[in-house]
């Protein structure tokens, strides 16, 4: 089953994402992948 992460996290990955950081860093930084990061960023 997939895991779930908090709205908190989900907010700091967008926020690093609008100020500049690449989502390779980001997917690096909070230690997700980047698929996930692409389908919280489409919905």
């Amino acid at each position: 089953m997939a895991r779930r992460y908090s709205y908190d996290l989900r907010m700091k990955i967008f926020k690093a994402v609008d100020e500049g950081l690449s989502i390779v860093k980001a997917c690096k930084i909070f230690n997700i992948s980047r698929n996930t990061i692409y389908s919280h960023l489409h919905i």
